[in-house]
């Protein structure tokens, strides 16, 4: 994770196969909204490819929204949420 400003931006987040679906990544991601908070930050920030409906799904149930890719023609989702 790293900090723009007042908003941080988490990047790749990957979860070993053998530990997916047992909480690890939503772990990671509430971590990271929490450190967010402490450095007074007013949005955490993330990315990723449209076609990961798992990550998608995850973001999703932890309260971001998503909008387009911030790049032209590109296949990624950008998240925000606000903290």
């Amino acid at each position: 994770m790293w900090l723009s400003g007042k908003e941080a931006c988490l990047e790749n987040l990957f979860v070993w196969p053998d530990y997916r679906r047992a909480g690890v990544a939503s772990a990671l991601t509430e971590y990271a909204i929490e450190r967010a908070v402490v450095w007074e930050c007013r949005s955490i920030t993330l990315e990723t490819n449209e076609m990961n409906t798992a990550s998608v799904s995850l973001y999703g149930k932890l309260g971001f929204t998503s909008g387009s890719s911030r790049y032209e023609g590109e296949r990624l989702l950008w998240f925000t949420k606000g903290v």
